[in-house]
């Protein structure tokens, strides 16, 4: 979405003043890392890894489930977004034009011919127009600003994890991680009891698609997965847990009142999430593989420096390999305990 210049670089002041204030005051929820400042979706994906290097240390059962929202831009209803700006600290007249102005539009086509002459609005179409659209300067931050007391809400309800640091003894509580629209909500339990860890994760997905709904959002159900994380003792020794894939399931409720049944993957199983391909159990064979596979692909078009020197693979034609696979993987593996 393409804006008058003037006004998206009002959004980008108004979005940037906001972030600067709520980091100064210490109001972002801890659970969301994309438009941070100091906060990468590699920091992120390390935070998963560490969550579930601490499973399987403390050998406590615990679930993740993984969720993108649909067109999260595209769907925020705009008098949410104007109530959380202003709960942050945004002046209410800068937030008032910039929502007011967004409600008011009128959408031309734009293409390499030029611009459609005829143009649509709100007052050809039945329903408010909903959303602050892809290319709003303060979109990061509007987001950042919508989710933090969504994040609240599923800590107030009990649906968290509590992590304890073993030589500080410090602890800290989350319902998940979150860069921008990609979300893992975690859970556990103090019963420690793997039933009643699936029970709350259901609880927990019920009630954050819930309150994605409430800002205009959903949530889609091909890109959505779990896992459920446990673990036994047999002949001397801890092994993850193994149960027939019918005995706990999770649902999403669809518009029509149906539900879908989200996979349930084993702990062995690795997907891509944040750039990275992850698995409870600490396995990299599938990020391996992909790493792999992006060399060869370099090598094919434009050759690679080699041999291999402790983990790193440097390149020396592909930008995007060369970003990828210089990676330390010390940075992300950590060794099993």
């Amino acid at each position: 979405m393409l804006f008058k210049a003037d006004f998206n670089n009002n959004n980008k002041w108004i979005g940037h003043a906001v972030m600067q204030n709520v980091e100064d005051h210490h109001e972002i929820t801890p659970e969301q890392y994309g438009s941070c400042n100091q906060k990468v979706a590699g920091t992120q994906c390390l935070n998963k890894r560490l969550f579930f290097n601490y499973i399987r240390v403390m050998h406590i059962p615990a679930a993740l489930c993984s969720n993108n929202a649909k067109s999260c831009y595209d769907c925020i209803i705009l008098l949410i977004a104007a109530l959380c700006l202003c709960q942050l600290g945004a002046p209410v007249p800068a937030v008032v034009s910039m929502t007011k102005t967004l409600a008011q539009l009128r959408y031309h086509v734009q293409s390499a011919f030029g611009n459609s002459e005829q143009a649509q609005g709100q007052a050809e179409w039945p329903d408010p127009i909903a959303g602050i659209s892809q290319g709003n300067g303060a979109g990061l931050q509007i987001w950042a600003a919508v989710s933090t007391p969504l994040f609240a809400i599923l800590r107030q309800e009990g649906f968290l994890a509590t992590v304890i640091c073993a030589m500080s003894l410090q602890h800290q509580s989350m319902g998940g991680f979150a860069f921008i629209d990609d979300m893992d909500l975690i859970v556990m339990d103090n019963s420690n009891n793997e039933q009643m860890v699936a029970t709350k994760m259901q609880g927990s997905l019920t009630l954050w698609h819930g309150l994605l709904q409430a800002t205009g959002g959903n949530l889609v159900p091909e890109k959505c997965f779990w896992y459920l994380i446990d673990f036994t003792f047999e002949n001397n020794q801890w092994k993850y847990q193994q149960w027939p894939m019918t005995q706990q399931q999770i649902f999403i409720s669809k518009e029509d009142g149906s539900r879908v049944l989200l996979p349930w993957l084993h702990t062995n199983e690795a997907q891509h999430t944040l750039g990275v391909r992850l698995a409870p159990n600490g396995n990299n064979a599938e990020e391996l593989k992909y790493l792999l596979s992006i060399s060869n692909m370099d090598t094919a078009y434009g050759g690679c420096t080699f041999p291999l020197n402790s983990g790193r693979i440097q390149l020396k034609s592909s930008t995007t390999a060369k970003a990828l696979l210089s990676l330390d993987c010390n940075n992300v593996h950590r060794k099993r305990m």
